[in-house]
């Protein structure tokens, strides 16, 4: 059971492992392109802002050759008329992009300070070195987050906010001296309008830094804007910020997840887009798939720990009881019967451990029953046997004796069946060739047709080839005498014995027909059967002279032998041995 749910397990467990590890590489590379692409759109629609301020300011420039331009109003003396052009160009430029808070021209020539504010131009006198100005070479820049300055306007234009500002320098052409300072504040709002889209609240954290003093343009936390940027990992974000867009995993205890930046570079602005996204919502899709296959995962490991139990128990219990059996067998319980209620693979073992149960116990049985028969049969020749020497020595005496009176037909008689006494009492010769058993029947013959006259004859076909095949001694003698015996009981006429041998298949076949009154089918049926219950024998059964061959040839060839009754057609009966040839065999009679 370990070693099924063990083997379940572990391919689970892989699978779940594998799944996490790759959802979430692709996780990554899908979040990380798609939010790529979206600084794209978000660099060019924060360029694209600035760009219209840019040109905007740019057209104090504007009207030149028609002597018209704010450039050469401020380059002459100001006066009232002047005024109301510089209020219309500044209203202009405030009216030309959106979310601008305030716009400040200082002419330095005259250091005359105006600002534009709620649609009302404030004028005032301030020393330039009070202004709050970057020292910037630069003719075009943005300051970071600041609060807005009144710049000396008249105290209904006062009120601070937070805002950057795009700065320009107006440059006296061709000498490249600066004549007046325009700078034209934007409100935050800008910045958060632009980036609106560029990020999800709450799960992720989006930045705009300047990169010239590390100040915080934007943050979609409010409380962080202005600050300067000292994030551990803001100096990764730097280092690889010069190639442009790119991404990198970050794991610290304030922060763990992915960081992608961006570098927005151009003359006036340069700044670094940086978008923190945390890892729980990162990968909550993978870990949304991770949940649903360990659920999956602990449901099938319980599954396949009830399906283990059931099959354990299921391979386990036929096992048990054939344990049981096997520890009966062992005590001495051959009878031990096996309860097969199964048709699966137990079901087949159990089946044919009883079949080998039954088998076994027969070959016990049959073993056991041949060893006693063979020891009664012993005893019964030890009881019937006489001392072949006294024998030997009555019949010769009776045989002069027939001498004596000139009776050669007695005499011959005797010393025939002195041969049959001696062949059939010699007790320590128990496997005899074919030929002996033929020349005992050849003998037997004669002394009967001393009986039966011209009414009796007999035939031999034996091939040469099996005569010294060697057989169990008395096989042939008791199938000869049943043909005297049952087959020509009450027959008057012409009586005949045929004993035939040959090699067929490896094996000795011999038969003994005669032409006696034969046995009926039924009975014939019977016969046969009772040597395939031979083994099966008790006391109770009357054991014939064909059974004792069957069992003796059963006990020296084991079960490869075969003792047939066939009925003829006509008339008489043919009984069929077939044993194997062997150049020896057990002489277990001895």
């Amino acid at each position: 059971m370990f070693t099924f749910v063990f083997t379940i397990f572990i391919p689970l467990a892989l699978s779940i492992f594998f799944t996490f590890y790759y959802t979430k590489k692709s996780v990554e590379q899908t979040s990380v392109q798609q939010n790529l692409q979206l600084f794209k759109e978000g660099e060019k629609n924060i360029l694209s802002y600035f760009d219209l301020i840019n040109k905007a300011s740019l057209s104090v420039y504007d009207g030149q050759k028609y002597n018209r331009s704010f450039y050469l109003t401020i380059k002459k003396t100001i006066t009232p008329e002047s005024e109301s052009y510089i209020y219309q160009t500044i209203y202009s430029i405030y009216n030309f992009v959106e979310d601008l808070y305030q716009i400040h021209l200082y002419i330095n020539k005259e250091e005359i300070s105006y600002l534009f504010k709620n649609y009302m131009l404030g004028k005032g006198t301030i020393k330039k070195h009070h202004l709050n100005y970057s020292k910037d070479r630069r003719d075009v820049y943005i300051e970071s987050v600041h609060d807005s300055h009144n710049y000396g306007a008249d105290h209904y234009l006062q009120g601070r906010k937070k805002v950057i500002t795009f700065h320009r320098k107006i440059i006296d052409i061709p000498k490249e001296d600066t004549i007046a300072h325009l700078a034209i504040d934007i409100k935050l709002e800008a910045l958060e309008n632009l980036c609106r889209d560029l990020f999800i609240p709450e799960v992720e954290k989006l930045y705009i830094i300047n990169k010239w003093d590390d100040t915080i343009l934007y943050c979609s936390n409010p409380s962080e804007v202005g600050q300067k940027m000292e994030k551990l990992w803001y100096d990764k974000v730097q280092t690889n910020s010069n190639e442009g867009l790119g991404s990198f995993s970050w794991k610290a205890p304030s922060f763990s997840g992915m960081i992608i930046y961006d570098h927005i570079n151009k003359d006036y602005v340069d700044w670094l887009l940086v978008k923190q996204i945390k890892n729980e919502f990162l990968y909550r899709d993978a870990n949304r798939i991770v949940r649903v296959n360990v659920i999956i995962g602990i449901v099938m490991m319980l599954m396949v720990a009830a399906a283990s139990l059931f099959i354990s128990f299921r391979f386990t219990s036929p096992i048990k009881v054939l344990i049981k059996n096997i520890q009966k067998i062992k005590k001495g319980d051959l009878k031990v019967k096996t309860k097969v209620d199964r048709e699966d693979e137990f079901g087949i073992l159990q089946n044919e451990f009883h079949k080998m149960m039954v088998s076994l116990n027969e070959l016990i049985i049959k073993e056991y029953q041949l060893e006693i028969m063979n020891k009664e049969n012993q005893l019964k020749a030890l009881q019937a046997q006489i001392n072949p020497h006294f024998i030997n020595n009555t019949l010769q005496s009776i045989g002069t004796e027939a001498l004596k009176h000139n009776n050669i037909s007695v005499y011959q008689l005797i010393i025939k069946l002195g041969s049959m006494l001696r062949y059939a009492m010699e007790s320590n010769q128990a496997i005899v060739t074919l030929r002996d058993e033929m020349d005992y029947c050849h003998i037997y013959f004669n002394l009967q047709k001393q009986r039966f006259g011209e009414q009796f004859k007999f035939y031999f076909d034996v091939d040469d080839e099996v005569l010294e095949t060697p057989i169990p001694k008395m096989i042939l003698q008791p199938i000869v005498e049943n043909c005297f015996t049952h087959g020509f009981k009450g027959k008057k006429e012409h009586k005949k014995i045929i004993i035939r041998a040959t090699k067929k298949e490896k094996k000795l076949w011999i038969e003994i027909e005669d032409n006696g009154l034969g046995i009926s089918e039924k009975n014939i049926k019977e016969l046969n059967k009772l040597f395939n219950d031979a083994y099966e024998a008790n006391d109770k059964n009357e054991r014939i002279g064909l059974l004792n061959v069957f069992l003796r040839l059963s006990y020296n060839f084991q079960s490869d032998v075969s003792l047939k009754v066939i009925r003829k057609e006509n008339e008489g009966v043919k009984v069929r041995v077939i044993i194997p040839i062997k150049k020896t065999i057990s002489k277990k009679e001895d």
